[in-house]
């Protein structure tokens, strides 16, 4: 099968949507397919010479964006089939952040072109309810995990060792990074690194109220890092927590287990929702709590992972998330699945 990725941005190693869909491009070519990638501005700018009568299938990652909107419409326009992957954008929590784009972009434009798509692939139940009023057919499969290689995993701790936290996500509302620097300042034997990109210019906010705090010694901002510095800093933290309000899947969480970490995560990141006590912290309750409620939570989990045996629990997570998200069964089942849903 020929089949053709159209992704906003591929050149983000931290923004999931370019990891999930350059990943699900890697293990669609080991299965015997053939298949490109290419930006969404790319494929709209060069709609004269881009042949998409070579293609059966096309993917377009996304929601939100004109160009994406554009693809959408020239793939159908192709005849070629059309699978929509929106990424978490339909959560009711994303869409009320920014409302008064989003309302009259949905019911505009993004109604339309959501019922083109002959299969709309979301990766957890709560998306799955999420899209049902707007879509044909869904598509409920999990996305995958590389795993780390067997025998790395966490430093052995003291009591006395500083506590080292890693954030990884984008600087946004939404993904609980103002709570966790909350619970951070309220315990004295914490660093926390925080690697992402300041999507909505909270950065320098963030850095003065560390300063005012007196814990600008303690937080590290890397901004936005390349893959292997990812994966260096994952390797170097004790425990990786990502407090988020909304999470269609939450790679980097995944990811963090496989190489031997210990999580910290919440209701708001479902597909987690069945994680061990062995592996981490799923905070349930913790979308419906008040700000001060989170912090509280928060605070109390980094206290009491300063008295856990974090590198055993890390191996415990990476042997949990490597029984459940392997990448290759799970985009196995997705080709499967296109094949009976779609007639592909």
């Amino acid at each position: 099968m020929k089949i053709l990725h159209i992704v906003p941005g591929l050149d983000e190693p931290t923004n999931g949507i370019a990891v999930a869909a350059k990943r699900i491009a890697v293990e669609q070519v080991s299965l015997g397919h053939d298949v490109a990638c290419v930006e969404a501005h790319e494929f709209v700018s060069s709609a004269s010479t881009f042949n998409l009568n070579l293609f059966d299938v096309a993917f377009v990652h996304s929601m939100w964006l004109p160009m994406t909107i554009q693809a959408v419409r020239m793939v159908k326009a192709a005849g070629v089939k059309l699978v929509r992957m929106p990424h978490g954008c339909m959560d009711p929590k994303k869409v009320r952040s920014g409302w008064w784009k989003k309302i009259p972009m949905l019911l505009l434009l993004e109604r339309r072109a959501l019922k083109m798509a002959d299969l709309t692939y979301v990766t957890c139940d709560a998306e799955a309810k999420w899209m049902r009023p707007w879509v044909g057919k869904t598509l409920n499969v999990p996305l995958g995990v590389d795993f780390r290689e067997e025998g790395q995993g966490g430093r052995p701790r003291l009591a006395e060792d500083t506590l080292r936290i890693l954030f990884i996500g984008r600087m946004h509302p939404l993904k609980g990074l103002d709570v966790l620097l909350e619970a951070v300042a309220k315990q004295a034997n914490v660093e926390l690194t925080v690697v992402g990109f300041d999507e909505k210019g909270m950065r320098a906010r963030f850095e003065a109220w560390c300063a005012a705090k007196g814990i600008a010694s303690r937080v590290r901002f890397l901004g936005v890092v390349d893959e292997a510095t990812k994966m260096t800093e994952i390797d170097r933290c004790d425990l990786f927590c990502l407090p988020t309000l909304s999470e269609n899947f939450g790679i980097v969480v995944g990811e963090a287990m496989s190489r031997g970490k210990p999580v910290v995560t919440t209701d708001g990141a479902t597909s987690w929702s069945q994680l061990p006590a062995a592996c981490g912290w799923y905070l349930g309750g913790y979308l419906k709590a008040n700000h001060k409620r989170r912090v509280a939570m928060l605070t109390a989990v980094l206290g009491e992972a300063n008295g856990k045996d974090l590198a055993q629990m890390g191996i415990e997570a990476a042997q949990w998330v490597r029984a459940n998200f392997d990448w290759k069964n799970n985009v196995q089942k997705l080709m499967d699945a296109i094949d009976r849903c779609a007639g592909i």
